[in-house]
């Protein structure tokens, strides 16, 4: 199972820091953004969207959270929880990153990406809240 992980971890590594796309932009280049600020109902469906994935959804408490807005209109949202994990301790401060959008009805959703946890997840997250220009 650590094999296997080992070989995910340096996959993941190899494509966020050296692909590039068929028109020649590497994967790890910057996005450009603008500030966003969420209002109430964003904030409220970032949670929600949060403890849409977590195992004890009634036990977060949320951190910090920033936005950014790019040029095609998609918000992305970066911030921490701490949340209770499988044994109902608290875990600290987990970094998440997510896409904020509507359903359609006007409401907002949030949709996590990525979550923090083991070594490597906890540097995604970093890495892509750092590519759209969000700091945590």
């Amino acid at each position: 199972m650590r094999v296997a992980y080992s070989i995910a971890a340096c996959f993941l590594t190899a494509v966020l820091a050296g692909c590039e796309t068929s028109s020649g932009v590497s994967a790890g280049a910057p996005v450009s953004t603008t500030p966003y600020s969420l209002s109430s109902a964003d904030s409220n469906a970032v949670k929600e969207g949060v403890r849409s994935t977590l195992k004890d959804p009634t036990s977060p408490i949320f951190g910090s959270m920033n936005a950014r807005s790019a040029s095609d209109g998609t918000v992305s949202v970066c911030g921490y929880v701490n949340a209770k994990n499988s044994f109902g301790g608290y875990v600290g401060n987990t970094p998440y990153m997510g896409v904020l959008g509507a359903n359609g009805t006007k409401d907002a959703v949030f949709v996590v990406t990525a979550m923090g946890g083991t070594d490597i997840e906890t540097r995604v997250v970093y890495m892509m809240c750092s590519k759209y220009g969000i700091a945590i």
